[in-house]
């Protein structure tokens, strides 16, 4: 799952609005601007969790008179590109630390409604609210230009490969130009979605393939609309979009650095409750549409925002404020046993890899596959979702090396996978596959010669509950589903589908629907302890709650259990610890809380993923450190964090003896707590009595 919050929030000292932002991704400064002339470049420095950061290289840039609507880095160039609403274009340079103004143009008859550089930053191609347009190069010579006759313009794109501009009319045609600015065509697939998505182009923005090598078969053209509709292509030829309705006012979208998730800004009305309050969002999606997480931005005029070079913190303009945003990415990852397995992408290849680290003896392997879809840990494997080079979806059943035991070719693209004792489980927005797994042993073995037997069956979400299909798997029909599928959670006798609206309980045997829960809010994570006595449910929201469930032979669709009167916000992973149905830990922005029934500990400074809960440890990886160098992780970036109680009874062997130690534990019982006492007692061999009662 997908998570942001705010992290820090810097008022600019000026009444003037701000109006934009733009975050230079290679070397990290930032440039905002605002009403009457306001145009700061500064950098933020410190942790990307918002911790211990601020602002240093402030410095204000004089220039311009009017409002500065248009920010753009040429960041191989190192240029800020400038322009406000009498149509002053400024490039800015730097040297010796400071900015300073190297070019100046004034066409003195229109505002400059985009502007953007080409991937390897020599062109800018700017385009005027009346039609014209200017192509330059980054030493300010005039390429061409041109005026687009009966037309104003809203937003200007160069594709990736710098052949091809696409012009966002003010009609709401987009017309495609080559880079001599001829004519070629208009966007062919724009009479898909033309009629549902008006006329008023709020954003156009095509992922430059720059830092990623380019996947022809993702979406990388987002073209947003002011009435809340988006529309994702391939390229300018797809004539296939993916078109939805994300109910915002949007203001601007942008793509984050690998292509994978792209944002979209805006506000949208509250409940007529409120009077009508204006709520400002941003909310992310996948490159192919699905949502993933929505960011609520307080204040009245929300602006724009924009990615930082590692997509790990977000800048936000709101009224006179500027707000930064902590995310916490989906990767695609598991822990299973000591192996950290995830997937990462090189820049030169089109290929995902995996790999399996073997954090304990810092051992590595390596497997590529043509695209990466989940990964999720279970019974000491792996369980990846993943596409072959000839196009087919299939499911991998893998070991702690990386090598496949089994695999099964499915119908569909899983999103979300989850593993059981005895059956593997993955799905898409409409389609659930259930792998039965048949082994003659009681556990699973580790070597590909040890094969497991196995069927698939097939079930489709219409109408809001799962009914069994078959393959070929029928072309969904949103019409026909009230919500889709948002998440999984399974045990050995129950399996749980998060839906957009509640969340279903089918028995995992024979999938017979036992009951539904109504959820306020979109449920993205769900996870059951390990006597299925209780389920956490962390929605789209951040918001964590808990619901006690009946024993599963006194599960009814009117007595499933209850709603506990418990709650917590800005969660984003949580882990149950597997001896004791009480016990879990989560992380909460950048903490880290223990829990025991519904009582915290102490928090514990942290933003690692969570590996594991056991033995009153929990263990966890900095993923955000290990993937800026994906291919060399280091035992450095995993870490252990101790239980209170663990700390306490460690600090009292230490400090006062094993008789106040063993007094403490008396009162806190566990084995882990036990066995250190006798160890201690042991080696100090001075009583014996301890080493007994210990062990």
């Amino acid at each position: 799952m997908m998570f942001v919050y705010l992290s820090k929030k810097i008022a600019i000292p000026s009444t003037s609005q701000l109006l934009c932002v733009s975050w230079d991704k290679e070397n990290g400064f930032i440039g905002c601007s605002g009403e009457n002339g306001l145009l700061k470049v500064f950098r933020l420095e410190g942790k990307e969790d918002g911790r211990n950061s601020s602002l240093t290289s402030n410095q204000a840039l004089d220039g311009h008179n009017g409002s500065v609507l248009v920010v753009k880095w040429n960041e191989l160039h190192q240029r800020l590109t400038s322009s406000d609403q009498h149509g002053l274009i400024i490039v800015w340079t730097l040297h010796k630390g400071q900015w300073y103004e190297e070019m100046i143009n004034n066409r003195n008859k229109s505002m400059v409604k985009g502007m953007d550089w080409n991937s390897d930053g020599r062109k800018i191609c700017i385009a005027y609210e009346d039609g014209g347009v200017i192509v330059g190069s980054v030493d300010g010579s005039r390429i061409w230009g041109k005026e687009i006759k009966g037309e104003t313009l809203a937003d200007v794109a160069w594709s990736p490969d710098s052949r091809i501009i696409l012009f966002a009319l003010g009609s709401g045609k987009i017309d495609c130009y080559d880079s001599s600015g001829n004519l070629m065509c208009p966007l062919e697939a724009q009479s898909k979605w033309k009629t549902v998505c008006g006329t008023k182009i709020a954003s156009m923005k095509w992922f430059n393939s720059r830092y990623v090598y380019p996947d022809p078969d993702v979406p990388s053209l987002c073209i947003s609309y002011k009435n809340g509709f988006v529309a994702l292509l391939k390229d300018e030829m797809d004539t296939e979009p993916i078109v939805f309705n994300s109910k915002l006012r949007i203001s601007c979208c942008q793509w984050n650095q690998n292509g994978t998730v792209f944002g979209i800004g805006g506000s949208y009305l509250g409940s007529p409750s409120s009077d009508q309050e204006i709520i400002n969002a941003i909310e992310f999606y996948s490159a192919y549409g699905e949502p993933l997480s929505v960011l609520k931005v307080p204040g009245k005029n929300f602006t724009s925002f924009s990615w930082e070079g590692m997509s790990l913190r977000i800048a936000i303009t709101v009224d006179t404020n500027l707000y930064f945003a902590t995310v916490r990415p989906g990767y695609k990852w598991c822990s299973f046993g000591n192996t950290i397995a995830y997937a990462f992408n090189k820049a030169d290849k089109l290929e995902t890899y995996i790999m399996f680290w073997d954090a304990k003896n810092n051992e590595r392997y390596v497997k590529s596959f043509r695209q990466v879809n989940a990964i999720c840990e279970g019974n000491e494997h792996c369980l990846i979702a993943a596409r072959t080079e000839e196009g087919k979806e299939c499911l991998i059943w893998c070991n702690t090396l990386g090598t496949p035991i089994d695999s099964r070719m499915i119908g569909f693209s899983a999103t979300y996978l989850s593993s059981a004792q005895n059956y593997l489980t993955g799905a898409s927005p409409y389609y659930v596959c259930v792998w039965n797994l048949r082994s003659t042993n009681s556990t699973f073995g580790t070597s590909p010669e040890e094969k497991i037997s196995s069927s698939v069956s097939y079930y489709h979400l219409k109408n809001g509950i799962l009914i069994p299909c078959r393959l070929p798997l029928d072309v969904p029909n949103p019409d026909e589903n009230n919500s889709k599928i948002t998440c999984l959670g399974t045990s050995d006798k129950l399996m749980l589908i998060g839906t957009e609206s509640n969340i279903q309980i089918y028995t995992a045997s024979d999938m017979k629907l036992v009951g539904t829960l109504e959820t306020k809010s979109k449920p993205v994570r769900l996870s059951l302890n390990f006597s299925v006595t209780k389920l956490a449910v962390i929605d789209i929201n951040g918001n964590l709650t808990m619901f006690e469930l009946r024993p599963y032979m006194e599960l009814t669709s009117d007595n499933l259990g209850m709603w506990l009167d418990f709650e917590r916000k800005d969660v984003w992973d949580i882990r149950w610890a597997p001896d004791n149905p009480d016990m879990f830990a989560i992380m909460e922005k950048t903490r880290m809380y223990i829990f025991r029934g519904t009582e915290p500990e102490e928090p514990q400074q942290s933003n690692a993923h969570l590996c594991s809960f056991k033995d009153l440890e929990v263990k966890a990886v900095q993923l955000d450190e290990l993937l800026k160098n994906p291919e060399f992780p280091k035992k450095d970036h995993f870490v252990t964090m101790e239980v209170k109680s663990l700390r306490d009874t460690r600090s009292l062997l230490q400090q006062v003896g094993t008789k106040e130690a063993t007094a403490f534990v008396e009162k806190h019982p566990h084995p882990r707590l036990w066995k250190l006492i006798g160890e201690t007692a042991l080696n100090s061999f001075n009583n014996w009595f301890s080493v007994a009662f210990s062990f």
